[in-house]
């Protein structure tokens, strides 16, 4: 157990550096957003641990683990290689995953919270962490677009602001992908569970 905590560490360790010297270089070649990318990436590795010393105790590396590849799959490869607009689907897979792996962290931390007689409670509880992650993911999304500029609510193509309802056609698309990936999520839990659901 010890060896797998070392090793979660280093990885977040070293993950936290090449953030940090990402966000170096590319403030010091004048590539705005690519340094904000680079400076979120490093807050969102600071959160397992925060939540180690809140719960006292250390988190499941395989949990760590998919963490970081979601971190590094969002910022530095859909965000500043562009895969979001480069590859089909990408951000639909991406939303998709997400909203699962959270949707079932959500159960995971609740389930030790709440007894088992609470058990469908836990699933709803799990469903709704997910559709917040989105909303507030959402939100984040406008106040970046706002600020830099940027366009990561697909509200403009080839520079040109879209207009009215297909302009919000990539959020509410993000929106209904989460949740029903959450409601998917939440169906295998209670099926794998379905001893401790009754």
């Amino acid at each position: 157990m010890k060896k797998e905590i070392y090793i979660a560490n280093f990885i977040n360790a070293s993950l936290l550096m090449l953030a940090f010297i990402a966000f170096l270089f590319f403030i010091l070649n004048h590539l705005i957003f690519n340094s904000m990318q680079c400076l979120m990436l490093f807050f969102c590795l600071l959160i397992p641990i925060f939540i180690k010393m809140i719960i006292k105790d250390d988190i499941n590396i395989f949990i760590q683990l998919i963490y970081f590849i979601f971190l590094i799959a969002h910022f530095i490869l859909g965000e500043i290689f562009s895969f979001y607009i480069h590859i089909t689907h990408y951000d639909t897979l991406f939303h998709f995953l997400t909203a699962s792996y959270i949707t079932y962290l959500g159960f995971s931390i609740i389930r030790k919270y709440l007894q088992k007689s609470f058990a469908k409670l836990q699933l709803a509880f799990a469903f709704l962490i997910g559709l917040v992650a989105e909303y507030i993911w959402e939100i984040i999304e406008y106040i970046i677009d706002d600020i830099f500029k940027t366009n990561m609510q697909r509200y403009a193509y080839n520079s040109i602001k879209l207009l009215g309802h297909i302009a919000l056609y990539d959020t509410m698309k993000d929106m209904f992908i989460t949740m029903l990936s959450c409601f998917i999520t939440i169906i295998i839990i209670g099926i794998l569970n379905k001893k401790h659901m009754n």
